[in-house]
């Protein structure tokens, strides 16, 4: 299910729902959704990574509900589970959303799987171009090629959403797509789209070098009406994340700095991260203990292609 988020509506603490088991439910709880403007849901959704019944659910209960007007600054509730499907972090979102599709309300969730789970390693490694050497067999399925310099983000229902660097677009392989016929562009135009992340209701996030800026898609946009500029004034940016909040962490290339887009008042704050950054070969981090609110270590990869070496030699290379 396709979920429009046009507008960012989060008003409320994300809800966090504990670590569970892989596969068990977990006691409903009550998620707070508040409205910024008057306004009349059609329909009540909760995603994971922008993907409906799959880890968080909506349940019976709670005082939100279609139909029901809700004045400016007004709060419901709405009960949800959670069941996660994989070990790790689970990330989505609750939404009330209108007969177009378009969010009222906003707040994001998040969960803890834990569990056994298959995990391949390899002594192969990877160049700019690809598999540069390896000692073991391995197989892989085509999915689908001619893209330029790519960069991708899986949402939860296993679409894949790709930057497309050299023509200038964000393009979606839909779950099952093994060709480019099936390929769907989402919007093209951007200039020099280097990566992008998608948050827990879908949105997609892409950072822009040629713009030195991030824009958002929301869930279901199609056309630039609705794509939205959230960050500007970065320098190169090649590399993006998203946390469970909805804030977005951005590789701040040649300003040497990892910048945070806060979600909370709608990314009109910009913070930059301690300049101490830790080298780590190809990536910077930031031990998770200089964080301001308890998060998980933030890396920052540099996808390709290189920008030219700066004058100052800096570890990111």
């Amino acid at each position: 299910m396709a979920v429009s988020a046009a507008a960012a509506a989060s008003g409320a603490a994300p809800a966090d729902f504990g670590s569970l088991g892989i596969g068990k439910t977990g006691a409903a709880q009550a998620v707070t959704l508040t409205f910024p403007a008057d306004s009349t849901p059609a329909s009540l959704v909760a995603t994971t990574q922008g993907a409906a019944g799959k880890d968080f659910d909506l349940v019976a209960g709670g005082s939100c509900g279609a139909q029901v007007n809700m004045a400016a600054g007004q709060s419901c509730t709405v009960n949800v589970t959670f069941t996660p499907a994989f070990a790790g972090l689970r990330s989505g979102a609750v939404m009330a959303v209108d007969a177009e599709g378009q969010t009222l309300a906003l707040t994001y969730v998040h969960g803890m799987g834990t569990g056994a789970q298959i995990s391949i390693q390899s002594n192969r490694y990877f160049s700019y171009y690809g598999v540069s050497a390896e000692d073991d067999p391995f197989s892989f399925a085509m999915m689908s090629d001619g893209f330029s310099h790519p960069n991708v983000a899986v949402d939860g229902a296993g679409n894949v959403f790709v930057a497309d660097m050299g023509i200038g677009a964000v393009r979606e392989i839909p779950a099952g797509c093994a060709s480019a016929a099936c390929v769907v562009t989402i919007l093209q135009a951007f200039n020099g789209p280097s990566a992008l992340a998608l948050d827990g209701a879908g949105n997609i996030f892409v950072a822009e070098v040629g713009f030195g800026d991030v824009k958002k898609i929301p869930s279901g946009c199609h056309s630039f009406s609705c794509l939205e500029t959230v960050g500007t004034g970065f320098n190169q940016p090649y590399g993006l994340a998203v946390d469970f909040s909805g804030n977005v962490f951005v590789a701040d290339t040649y300003n040497n700095a990892v910048k945070e887009l806060v979600a909370e008042g709608g990314y009109t704050t910009i913070q930059t991260w301690p300049p101490a950054l830790t080298c780590h070969g190809a990536w910077w981090s930031i031990p998770a203990a200089t964080c301001s609110s308890p998060r998980a270590a933030i890396s920052a990869p540099r996808s390709f292609p290189a920008p030219a070496p700066p004058s100052t030699p800096r570890c990111l290379r």
